[in-house]
């Protein structure tokens, strides 16, 4: 009976070892699938963060790239503001200004221009005998005439702003996109 029992003891603890094999099988293929599924996680979240990392550096390179861009294109319309009153053909385009607009405002004209300026309108009234007053504006070339009731701005901004976007669509050709 001994011997019976101990082969019985025997089966049962090799039934017991099978299944504990195969419970510990389970186990590890349960194991090795969670830690599979989870570095497909890691490596998709790392891979998405990248990808955020990459697109920011992207949209901060496209801004600074934009700003130098404004930059350049700002100066190159500063720098040829700057040097339109020294042109020669500067005063025929003062003087066309005060020929084409000064009758249409009428006695109460007033005449602003840059500072720059006031002595070659003083000139130019004089020589088209325009009776005005001329005063000192805030603009960088040009004219701005004011009568009663109209004003007539046709300051070199102003002007150079209504043609603005074909200046920098042919300086952005120039530089690049």
């Amino acid at each position: 009976m001994l011997s019976q029992a101990t082969e019985e003891a025997d089966k049962i603890i090799s039934v017991a070892k099978k299944e504990a094999e195969a419970i510990k099988s389970s186990n590890k293929k349960k194991i090795d699938s969670f830690i599979k599924i989870e570095k497909e996680k890691i490596a998709a979240e790392a891979k998405l963060l990248a990808d955020r990392e990459l697109a920011s550096a992207q949209m901060e390179s496209k801004k600074a790239f934009m700003e130098s861009r404004e930059k350049i294109l700002n100066r190159v319309i500063e720098d040829s503001l700057a040097g339109l009153n020294k042109e020669k053909d500067y005063e025929k385009f003062m003087e066309k200004i005060l020929k084409e607009y000064a009758d249409l405002l009428g006695n109460k004209l007033t005449i602003q221009c840059n500072e720059k300026d006031i002595s070659l309108v003083e000139k130019l009234t004089k020589n088209l005998k325009i009776t005005s007053k001329i005063e000192k504006g805030d603009l960088k070339a040009g004219l701005i005439l004011l009568g009663a009731d109209t004003r007539i701005n046709m300051s070199i901004e102003s002007v150079l702003n209504e043609k603005i976007r074909v200046v920098r669509k042919e300086i952005v050709t120039i530089i690049g996109a």
